[in-house]
Order: structure tokens, then sequence, then C-alpha cells
């Protein structure tokens, strides 16, 4: 299915449909283009993460007691992912 585009000069355009990405206004069109391009995010952009602690006792016929520490962390682009974690057990 062909759709049919007529600019001001007069001349009438044919393309397929499923070619046309945008349709806008003059005005829309400068706002488009006059806007700044988009950030690169830098190494230290796009992470995230937590950080756990825990402390677990337990009585009856042996005592314990177990202190836990946890960080997790991950970087997410739209190209990867980078994630670490770290689990200290005392």
């Amino acid at each position: 299915m062909a759709a049919e585009i007529e600019p001001k000069n007069g001349d009438t355009l044919e393309c397929a449909k499923d070619a046309v990405r945008a349709i806008r206004s003059e005005d829309e069109q400068r706002a488009f283009t006059s806007r700044p391009p988009a950030k690169t995010p830098g190494p230290f952009d796009l992470w995230g993460g937590s950080l756990d602690a825990a402390i677990s006792a337990t009585r009856g016929n042996s005592d314990t007691e177990t202190v836990n520490f946890g960080v997790r962390a991950a970087r997410v682009s739209p190209h990867n992912k980078l994630s670490f974690y770290l689990i200290s057990i005392f």
C-alpha cells in the first residue's frame, strides 16, 4: 500500500506506508532538529545497587551467632550489563 505526500511545491510523492517513520509540521521539525544531542552515559552513570547486613543467632544444643554483609551493584546500559556481588559471613 502506498502513501501520497504532497509538499508545498506541489510535486506529489509516493512511498510505501511502512517507510514513513514520522510526519511533522514545520514548527515540530524545527523543534526536533534544534534539540541537543543525547548525552552518552559516562563510566559512573547507570549504576544501581544495594548494601545488606544481617545478624543471626541460634540457641539450643549449640549456640551460634552469624553476621552477614552483602554488596550488589549493576550497571545496565542498552548494549550490555555489568554486575558484581560480594558476600561475607563472620
